[in-house]
């Protein structure tokens, strides 16, 4: 629940040009499949696949490969 809110929050505020939260948003998509959520967990997910794309985010704050990797596997176990 406090991560939600968090999200809410970097969504909300200039704080969406921290450099960590493509990993921020890989851990709270894992959280969600695990809660059952799998709807939000395939967006939040998403969005961590995505992050480095949004203007004003630095090139460096993406996930890794093996991250990635799993991203979408958690992405197709949510779909299933």
């Amino acid at each position: 629940m406090y991560r939600l809110i968090a999200r809410t929050l970097y969504g909300q505020s200039d704080l969406a040009r921290i450099p960590p939260l493509a990993y921020f948003h890989y851990d709270l998509g894992y959280v969600l499949y695990h809660s059952r959520e799998y709807a939000s967990c395939i967006e939040v997910t998403r969005d961590a696949l995505t992050w480095h794309t949004r203007p004003g985010i630095l090139p460096s704050d993406s996930l890794g490969l093996q991250y990635q990797n799993i991203a979408w596997k958690t992405i197709g176990m949510a779909y299933e």
